[in-house]
């Protein structure tokens, strides 16, 4: 195989028409709203704790395994 070919195209990596079909989980504004105050507070206290605090929070609210702040 060629350095410059892949053994995938860009089409078999992007799926964006396959995201209308998937399911979504119900809202939770009571989590939302908590994670809302707590960011606020930390804002306050320690605003150089927050962008660590917003990725767990990320991670948390989304029961995601990765999250980052770029």
């Amino acid at each position: 195989m060629n350095t410059n070919e892949l053994p995938f195209s860009l089409e078999d990596v992007v799926l964006n028409s396959e995201l209308l079909y998937r399911a979504c989980r119900s809202p939770d504004y009571e989590a939302e709203n908590e994670a809302l105050i707590t960011l606020a507070q930390i804002m306050a206290d320690s605003p150089e704790l927050i962008l660590q605090r917003l990725a767990e929070t990320a991670l948390d609210l989304c029961h995601a395994d990765t999250a980052g702040i770029s």
